[in-house]
């Protein structure tokens, strides 16, 4: 009997470290591969390579940006193996990885505090010798008698002595002086891209089951906040003869905590920030107004353009002689695709690009476009003596133009900038020349 249960015991033990040690936990960081940024938000799906072993086993992605949604993570696999399941976790233990500007912007304030510390502690020392040479002026005694040797030979050294203890401390306060405002532009720097610092770190536990060893891999995708992009147009006529070129531009900025190195980018027109349910029409009451009962108030509707950095270009030299042999340069809008969906207008870019977290945010060209102008003068003189040039663009509203700023170039020459609504219902579009 005692046989039976030390048997049984043994078996049911002997299971359950079988079982126990079917289970296994391996941590991965993944690769972002490709970027679909909305106006509000962004898309991100990334590439994890894999290897398993027999048994059920726990897939932790780390360093994952604490932004994003748990509710659209999307997983999908290659490999003979069974996703289980797909949870989301917030280590506050764990910060996130610091981007490499970050990490050599402390390195530096580090190195400048240092300095400083260094410099301020020889001072000290300086200043301690000169209280040591001050207090023992008198070396030999008040009833010794000096000779006018050892007099003038004292004096000599007093007097160089302090000379060269005073030029090094004011030396060293100059250093001091210089490496403070080199510390201080650098904490100053900081403090911008370190806006979002001290955040938890994020992770996606996935449960997976094989039945034997294998390597596979994970796609996962998510949302995450904190990213988005906006539109800024160039606008440039040659001469009154030529159409109006149109160069289409995205401003695309993040700060999720982590680079986006070398990934592919879509822009898409939509944005999941705005709910997509259906607006319900409440009934309207009509009664007989009556002035006496309230004063009319004037409203003046007013919009904010939002801030943006317009492109700078390097003025051509006078010198050079261009020629019909010269090829221009390419742009990278000649390098992107259209896909009108059923919801929105993703602009796929061909060449990969880099987008680092927390920085200005990076110009990516969508398009250019050559537009039919029929090109007018105008006068208000009773507001303005001067005439005006005008180029109207007709059929304008058909190239997915989102509202944005525009900057102006005539014949050449920047002559100012301007704003496109893209809510204009006009079929005609006016810009000041």
């Amino acid at each position: 009997m005692k046989k039976s249960i030390l048997f049984s015991l043994a078996f049911l033990l002997g299971s359950s470290i079988a079982i126990f040690a079917q289970e296994n936990t391996i941590e991965l960081t993944p690769t972002i591969k490709q970027v679909t940024v909305f106006l509000s938000r962004a898309q991100v799906e990334t590439y994890t390579p894999i290897t398993l072993e027999a048994g059920k086993t726990i897939i932790r992605l780390q360093n994952q940006t604490t932004f994003l949604d748990p509710q659209s993570i999307q997983v999908s696999g290659k490999g003979d193996f069974v996703i289980l399941s797909v949870e989301h976790e917030t280590d506050y233990l764990k910060k996130d990885v610091k981007p490499a500007k970050i990490q050599t912007l402390e390195d530096s304030i580090d190195h400048y505090n240092m300095l400083i510390d260094f410099n301020n502690q020889i001072n000290d020392v300086l200043e301690k010798e000169e209280q040591l040479i001050l207090a023992n002026q008198n070396i030999k005694g008040q009833n010794a008698n000096l000779t006018a040797k050892e007099l003038s030979d004292m004096a000599d050294f007093f007097r160089e002595r302090m000379e060269e203890i005073r030029e090094e401390i004011i030396d060293n306060k100059i250093l001091v002086k210089k490496y403070q405002v080199k510390l201080n532009s650098f904490n100053y720097q900081l403090a911008e891209y370190n806006q979002a610092a001290d955040q938890p770190s994020s992770t996606i536990l996935i449960t997976v089951s094989a039945k034997t060893a294998l390597s596979g891999s994970l796609k996962t995708i998510y949302i995450t906040r904190n990213a988005g992009w906006y539109p800024s147009y160039d606008i440039r006529a040659n001469d009154t003869k030529s159409p109006v070129q149109l160069a289409y531009k995205a401003q695309v900025v993040q700060n999720t905590g982590y680079d986006w190195k070398n990934v592919k980018i879509i822009l898409s027109t939509s944005n999941p920030a705005v709910g997509g349910n259906k607006p319900e029409l409440n009934n309207w009451y009509v009664n007989i107004y009556d002035p006496s009962a309230s004063k009319p108030v004037l409203r003046t509707a007013r919009y904010k353009n939002e801030e943006y950095e317009s492109d700078k270009k390097s003025s051509e030299s006078a010198s050079y002689a261009w020629s019909d042999k010269d090829v221009n340069a390419g742009t990278v809008a000649e390098y992107t695709s259209e896909v009108e969906t059923t919801l929105s207008v993703e602009f796929a870019i061909g060449l990969p690009y880099t987008i680092l977290s927390g920085g200005k945010g990076q110009q990516v060209d969508i398009k250019n476009i050559d537009l039919a102008a029929d090109y007018q003068y105008a006068v208000v003189p009773k507001l303005e003596l001067s005439a005006f040039l005008l180029a109207r663009i007709t059929k304008w509203d058909t190239y997915n133009i989102l509202s944005g700023n525009a900057n102006i170039y005539f014949e050449g020459t920047f002559v100012g900038k301007t704003f496109i609504d893209a809510s204009n219902t006009l079929d005609t579009l006016n810009i000041s020349l």
